[in-house]
């Protein structure tokens, strides 16, 4: 496994309501990424992908709140081919597909092999270095 770190200025978003889940995360991608932040729901994450010039979220579908299916809408009107990655623990295939067709970027089962993952993230900031944001 190539522990190598993206550029210092790219950061990871997870978004996922289990503390534990975020920490996990977190920890599982720190090898890799300079700069991974979390947030347990989707409240101001419009502002943290901004001001934390994120590249690449990583989402939770099943949350209490907000729905991934709502952030992954609200996210791409705004910043359209933003690359998002879900992780979930929903494994029914008709769930992957209706993501796939809202334009997300990767999905994996939970808990998603961290090679994958990796490789699957740094694709993304690799296609999607400024993804364009659409002003409000």
């Amino acid at each position: 496994m190539n522990t190598d770190k993206q550029s210092s200025d790219p950061a990871v978003l997870i978004v996922d309501d289990s503390i534990i889940a975020c920490k996990v995360l977190s920890k599982t991608l720190a090898p890799f990424f300079d700069k991974i932040i979390y947030r347990t729901s989707a409240d101001g994450i419009k502002d943290c992908i901004l001001q934390d010039h994120v590249n690449c979220l990583v989402l939770d579908l099943l949350m209490p709140e907000t729905s991934g299916y709502d952030v992954i809408e609200s996210v791409l009107n705004w910043r359209p081919g933003f690359p998002i990655i879900v992780v979930s623990a929903d494994i029914q295939e008709e769930t992957r597909r209706h993501c796939d067709k809202m334009g997300i970027f990767a999905y994996f089962n939970k808990p998603a092999p961290t090679d994958d993952l990796v490789e699957s993230i740094r694709e993304a900031m690799l296609k999607y270095p400024q993804a364009k944001v659409v002003p409000s």
